[in-house]
């Protein structure tokens, strides 16, 4: 029986079932329109996105009958450039010069032409290259390297050593793909019909001529490497250099027309696709009812460049190439391979630039709030444990439970903890220098979905400086019913993200993009931790004790700050667990991960730090982990009573230097606002490529703050100098 049975063939067409895209992404990008025809386009990409590459007559009607124009505009202008270029008719001659040239004849003329698109080709490639393992199998060259004296020919011809004339080869075509003139149709990758140049072609139409051959084949040590795994390589290596900047710049069509040729087509593309995506979401906010007040719009949920089956693979713009391993992710600077959407739906959105002050003073500074200040026993709340030992359905020696953690504050006290927080914002930003503070930060459940809305109108309103604002958040949802089918309160632990502008040239436009995104893996509560946090009151020490919520939506949201870098949040037990998140984080390379616990210290010898140390190195990221004041307290009390020495660090800074930062809350304050920098850095591909383009956070200033209106006590008299809300107002 044959080890594999998938074809290189059998998988582009289940990759692409339809055929490529190269008509839908001529029309979206080369046609001049009038605004009644980009319309028409953005109707089209939202139909596309949904369904799929169909046939254009089956979502004809669809966009006729939901555009309001003329009735004169006719649905056939669709395909008017193409006519009128010649582009068809060229299409079609340059079809049959590349079946001439395949020594395949049995392949549907749907895949014989190239992907135009570097995302469609870069997901094609890339998969290929994966589940071949193909990929490393390339190495590259460098003078008198020693492999080159070792005289075994099984191991050289295991390996293809990569040049730097090659590199330099597959780097000017991506350039050339990269810069494809959208109105003067010469002088690029694909020429002024549309049809790849000879170098590209040469490498497609070796792929063609594998069509029928396995995608694995164990080659053996007297073997040479299959003809298809250079071409799908380099072919994937000129796709991610056509794709530079993607996700990242964007471009008006103003732009494009007063200076083409600084406008790719592809960044373009990249601007379309969420901006499609944003206009389905616009219509379906059930959340943010203030939207038209506020300005608000929901997270675009961008889960691929690509229109491949997204239930096979995604592509989306990456930050940071990983500098360790021999993995595929090393391979690109630009785009990342990532799973399936029923592994994990990953997200890529933008923040509009902030005001213009930024560009004067490009440091970040972030607020962080270690609240709720103090958590009880009784905030653990038992809501069932195992059955009896004589169900056969559990093991005698199994006794477990689960529980839910609510330290909201009391839904009528949301605006004084709001006005609170503003004042904090004030205290920063008298520190640090007007409108100068960009960021608030809180951990795991700080708030409820109602305060987190309330603390967002608020900055809105009063601080146009902020331009993130990320907490965690506990929400109570009837997603369950009982043994007597009544309803059921099921709780979400989420993270909040929301990007803020507020534009100085127009007062009345505010914008917030953002996005509630809910825990992967719930937290287990051992023997050892009821006993480090003292929690025998509420719960159990003899049986383990799980989170109470609900895992069912895995997502993961990336988000482009100031269109330089990238951040994402991962909540508690996320940060550990390697799937399905951390794959994804590894593959993007975020320029941050703001990582909300519900933890103890945080200090460089705990599991949190460890697992920080794995992104800080690979892929690179920078990791601040933040958790509440008020667990690390009753860690404290705890260790106290023993002799040991106790910590107020409540957050943690790591970074690509290998450098962990304690950052501690000092006595008479209620919070640390922290100043990170961006450091221009290379990352460099496994074969060698540079990219002068990448940039590191890197933490360079820390700054005590507290509320003016609090009187600190240091005989601990004044007990409401850390603000009396919710279950702070009473004690164990």
């Amino acid at each position: 029986m044959p080890i594999s049975t998938e074809t290189i063939g059998s998988f582009i067409k289940r990759l692409f079932p339809n055929g490529f895209c190269n008509h839908t992404y001529t029309y979206l990008l080369f046609e001049k329109g009038n605004g009644v025809n980009l319309q028409r386009k953005t109707l089209f990409l939202s139909e596309i996105l949904k369904n799929g590459p169909k046939t254009y007559t089956k979502i004809k009607k669809y966009i006729e009958d939901n555009i309001d124009t003329d009735k004169t505009e006719k649905f056939s202008d669709f395909v008017k450039f193409n006519k009128e270029s010649g582009y068809i008719e060229n299409h079609n001659k340059y079809k049959g010069i590349i079946t001439d040239a395949t020594n395949i004849k049995k392949i549907s003329e749907e895949y014989i032409v190239p992907p135009i698109s570097p995302f469609d080709m870069f997901i094609i490639m890339s998969k290929l290259l994966n589940d071949s393992g193909a990929y490393h199998h390339f190495e590259s060259e460098f003078e008198g390297e020693a492999f080159l004296d070792v005289k075994d020919e099984r191991k050289i011809n295991k390996v293809k050593l990569i040049s730097c004339d090659e590199i330099q080869q597959w780097k000017q075509l991506g350039d050339e793909w990269f810069s494809l003139n959208l109105y003067e149709l010469n002088d690029s990758p694909f020429n002024k019909d549309l049809s790849p140049n000879k170098s590209i072609t040469s490498f497609w139409v070796k792929i063609l001529n594998s069509w029928h051959k396995p995608v694995y084949k164990n080659v053996s040590s007297n073997e040479e490497q299959p003809d298809w795994w250079y071409a799908a390589y380099s072919l994937m290596v000129i796709a991610d250099e056509a794709s530079k900047g993607t996700g990242f710049k964007r471009l008006s069509n103003e732009e494009c027309r007063s200076d083409a040729s600084n406008c790719s087509p592809w960044i373009q593309l990249t601007e379309m696709i969420i901006d499609a995506v944003n206009r389905e979401k616009k219509d379906d906010n059930k959340y943010l009812k203030d939207r038209e007040k506020y300005n608000t719009e929901p997270f675009s949920y961008v889960e691929s460049l690509s229109l491949a089956d997204r239930s096979i693979a995604n592509v989306l713009p990456k930050s940071r190439t990983s500098p360790l391993g021999s993995t595929l992710r090393r391979i690109s600077h630009n785009l990342a391979l990532l799973p399936g959407s029923g592994t994990i739906r990953v997200g890529w959105d933008w923040a509009e630039p902030p005001h213009d002050s930024v560009n004067k003073n490009p440091v970040f500074n972030m607020l962080l709030i270690p609240y709720p200040y103090k958590i009880l026993s009784k905030n653990f709340k038992p809501v069932g444990v195992s059955k009896s030992n004589q169900d056969n359905c559990n093991n005698n020696e199994l006794r477990w439970g689960k529980f839910t953690l609510d330290v909201r504050p009391n839904d009528d006290e949301d605006e004084k903890f709001v006005s609170f927080v503003s004042r904090l914002i004030t205290e920063s930003d008298k520190k640090l220098g007007k409108n100068m503070t960009h960021a608030v930060v809180l951990p795991e459940l700080a708030l409820s979905r109602k305060s987190i809305i309330a603390l967002r109108n608020k900055i809105l309103e009063k601080h146009s400086s902020i331009e993130l604002l990320c907490s965690g958040v506990r929400e109570d949802l009837y997603l369950r019913f009982d043994d007597e089918g009544n309803e059921k309160e099921s709780p979400v632990n989420a993270s909040y993200m929301a990007s803020l502008n507020y534009s100085e040239e127009k007062s009345e436009t505010i914008n917030a993009h953002e996005i509630f995104h809910e825990k992967h893996h719930k937290w287990r509560v051992t023997e050892q931790q009821v006993s480090d946090y003292d929690l025998s009151p509420a719960l159990d020490p003899s049986r383990v004790w799980w989170e109470d919520l609900n895992v069912v939506n895995r997502r993961l949201p990336f988000l482009v700050m100031r269109n330089q870098w990238t951040l994402t949040s991962l909540i508690c037990e996320d940060l550990a667990r390697n799937d399905p998140a951390r794959t994804v984080v590894e593959a993007i390379g975020p320029n941050l991960v703001i990582s909300l616990l519900m933890d103890g210290p945080q200090i460089p010898e705990r599991w949190s730090a460890r697992y920080a140390t794995v992104l800080a190195e690979d892929p690179g990221s920078s990791v601040l982990s933040m958790s509440s004041l008020g667990l690390i307290e009753r860690s404290n009390k705890v260790f106290e009573k023993v002799g040991h020495e106790t910590k107020k660090s409540f957050a943690l800074w790591r970074d690509d230097r290998g450098i962990s930062i304690p950052i501690e809350l000092e006595e008479g304050y209620h919070a640390t606002t922290i100043s990170l920098n961006l450091f221009p850095i290379n990352d460099y591909t496994l074969d060698g490529r540079a990219d002068n383009r990448s940039l590191a956070l890197r933490l360079t200033a820390q700054r005590s703050i507290k509320d003016s209106e609090r009187d600190f006590d240091p005989k601990g008299e004044n007990p409401d100098f850390y603000p009396p809300w919710g279950s702070s107002k009473e004690s164990d």
